[in-house]
């Protein structure tokens, strides 16, 4: 009986010298992965040189040139006149504040115009041509202008000089500047000339010198005022307001 109780005793000292191992756990192993897939790359493009395409010019249009026809006016023409051509708009001069402008310039025949107004242009029957220069005038300085000075009004037309002072319908252009001009003022006026040696469908350039400006004393405050306008291909033009 002792020695059973002895060898329990042996036993369970042995036991607790070698303690139980515990099993190490298992580990589950990560899962496994698709790799990427792979990617074809793009194809190498040659390129591959071509000819420039052949541009063949196109020859532009003819120009229309107006021929200058007397005998044939466009329909524009005023009722009464079959020879006659005009033109706006020939040209502006300015001298110390003073603007001279040729606003329109007609040229006809006396044939050729409406009769009411050959009928206050008897004076020029035997005219070989008539000219009406149309001009409007402005004063941009604070001063009046009392007059231009009348005598050194002229009109070339192929080496024809005319004096308009002298011209019978003078007084229309004298009586608008009679007053003079006050500052900061314009007006229009013109005058029908006559002319002796050159038909109006001859007539090629016009010279015109419009006189120069005074003051109320009669001192000069421009000097003379020249257009020259060249008559190439001219029609009849409407007047502008």
């Amino acid at each position: 009986m002792k020695r059973l109780f002895l060898a329990i005793c042996v036993l369970m000292i042995a036991s607790a010298c070698n303690p139980q191992q515990i099993p190490n756990p298992v580990v589950t192993p990560y899962p496994t992965y698709t790799p990427y897939p792979t990617y074809t790359p793009f194809p190498t493009w040659t390129l591959t040189p071509t000819e420039k395409p052949t541009i063949t010019p196109v020859p532009e249009p003819a120009a229309t040139v107006l021929v200058y026809n007397p005998t044939h006016l466009p329909e524009i023409a005023p009722p009464g006149f079959t020879n006659a051509i005009a033109k706006n708009g020939l040209g502006i001069l300015e001298q110390n504040g003073i603007v001279v402008e040729l606003y329109r310039l007609i040229i006809a025949d006396y044939a050729g115009i409406p009769s009411d107004t050959k009928s206050w242009l008897s004076d020029y029957s035997d005219s070989s041509a008539l000219l009406q220069p149309i001009f409007k005038i402005y004063n941009n300085t604070p001063n009046k202008i009392d007059t231009f000075d009348n005598e050194d009004f002229v009109l070339v037309v192929q080496g024809e000089q005319v004096s308009l002072a002298f011209q019978a319908t003078y007084n229309y252009i004298s009586s608008n500047l009679s007053g003079g001009l006050l500052p900061n003022a314009y007006m229009k006026t013109g005058l029908w000339v006559g002319i002796n040696n050159t038909p109006w469908d001859k007539i090629n350039e016009v010279l015109i010198v419009f006189p120069k400006a005074l003051d109320e004393n009669g001192k000069p405050l421009t000097e003379d005022f020249l257009f020259s306008i060249p008559v190439e291909n001219w029609r009849w033009e409407q007047i502008q307001p």
